[in-house]
């Protein structure tokens, strides 16, 4: 910029008079020399302007210029190990997949390992309720062995005592014991057949009905249970012992591994008497128990209890001919009570229940359901003069809805509650 484009661009300054300039100065001013001394401050102050927007231009572009390089290195790197990571994306998904199936295929073995556990520990509480079984057998058995022993040390001892003192007389007393046993037994079944204890084969449902109602007519179980009872033979039997226990028990019979086991004859202090099977010390199978009070059951055991087909004659109470399961009445048979009550029907638990028909001495009877010992859900009754109630039956008593016939034929329809006739509507004659 030159000094005429300097002199367009500001205006000159307004000359002062001379007495104006003179005022507060003695000291002459020359225009001229004041302008280009304004004018080269101007250029100077224009110089510095232009370096200071040259440096501040220079560095705000180095400045963008190194973050565009930051920019740049950031974004090469990002790419690069952006493809790296997505490389490992794919191997992790690849992994996790396997991982995945692994852990399926774990799981089906872990079900697979508690099915097995279950059948584990269900096997082994059986196991130990089998055992603890065994272990109260094995009890037993050591206690009856031990008894045993002892009772045979004895025996043996003073039998040794007798030979060495008297063994000439050994064999004649033995002979006399004999006959002495012969003549027991002879008077001992003499004396039951006088006292009438009657054998389980040969009862009959007429046969415990009292001598003061022999008029009363007595109710014919059909098709009864044939149960096989011969008499037990020891003598035709092999290995047969005889030991008698500590607190009164007596055995004659068949042994195994020291157990009653096979055929025998057990007599308790008690007074019950069991003839039949064993099986390591147990009633096991077909058997006649007589029990002290007079009862006779005759029919098959398990494990020492009433199970399967079998008749047990309550003296002077009942006689029943049918099932057992655990020592109860379970299943289908016959109850024939004293006084000439029958019942043919299902039982469950020792009590009617299910499906039966109940005869009354008196000649009326039910035919339906039972439940827990009592006449419940639908069922007809037939009155001893002939009038018939078919319908609702509810703890032993007419309960819902029923027609009720009489003797004549007349039908009532109605409606009973706890055995009581509450309403009812007339049918006809």
């Amino acid at each position: 910029m030159n000094s005429d484009q300097i002199d367009g661009e500001y205006s000159k300054p307004p000359v002062k008079h001379d007495e104006e300039a003179g005022q507060g100065s003695n000291v002459p001013v020359h225009h001229v020399a004041s302008l280009e001394m304004v004018q080269n401050y101007m250029l100077q102050e224009r110089m510095r302007n232009r370096k200071s927007l040259l440096w501040v231009s220079s560095i705000f572009l180095c400045t963008v210029l190194v973050i565009l390089g930051v920019f740049l290195l950031v974004g090469v790197f990002v790419m690069r190990h952006t493809n790296e990571t997505f490389k490992r994306v794919d191997k992790i998904e690849v992994q996790t997949a396997k991982a995945t199936r692994d852990a399926q295929a774990m799981a089906g073995k872990i079900r697979a390992i508690e099915s097995e556990g279950s059948n584990t520990i269900a096997a082994v509480k059986h196991t130990e309720v089998r055992r603890l079984k065994e272990r109260t057998i094995l009890k037993s058995n050591l206690k009856r062995f031990s008894e045993w022993v002892a009772v045979n040390s004895e025996k043996d001892s003073a039998e040794l005592r007798t030979l060495r003192e008297q063994l000439a007389e050994l064999e004649k007393t033995r002979i006399e014991r004999e006959k002495e046993l012969a003549e027991l037994r002879k008077t001992y079944r003499e004396m039951l057949s006088m006292v009438g204890i009657m054998k389980p084969g040969n009862v009959t449902p007429a046969s415990i009905v009292p001598s003061n109602n022999v008029n009363r007519p007595v109710v014919h179980v059909a098709n009864p249970l044939e149960i096989d009872r011969p008499k037990l033979d020891l003598d035709a039997l092999d290995d047969v012992k005889e030991i008698k226990f500590a607190n009164g028990d007596k055995y004659k019979g068949q042994f195994k591994n020291e157990f009653c086991h096979g055929r025998g004859i057990f007599t308790h202090a008690s007074g019950d008497v069991y003839e039949g099977s064993f099986k390591d010390d147990m009633r096991h199978g077909d058997g006649t128990l007589t029990y002290g009070n007079g009862d006779v059951y005759s029919g098959s055991f398990l494990n020492n209890l009433r199970h399967g087909k079998g008749m047990l004659v309550s003296s002077g109470k009942y006689q029943y001919e049918g099932y057992y399961h655990n020592n109860l009445k379970e299943g289908t048979g016959i109850l024939t009570f004293e006084n000439g009550d029958t019942y043919n029907g299902e039982f469950k638990k020792d009590l009617r229940d299910g499906q039966g028909r109940y005869v009354y001495s008196d000649g009326s009877r039910y035919e339906g359901k039972f439940s827990k010992g009592k006449k419940h859900g639908r069922g007809i009754y037939t009155s001893a003069s002939g009038a018939i109630y078919e319908g609702e039956f509810r703890n032993g008593k007419r309960d819902g809805n029923a027609v009720y016939t009489y003797p004549d034929g007349a039908k009532l329809k109605g409606c009973w509650k706890n055995g009581n006739f509450v309403g009812a509507q007339n049918t006809g004659q």
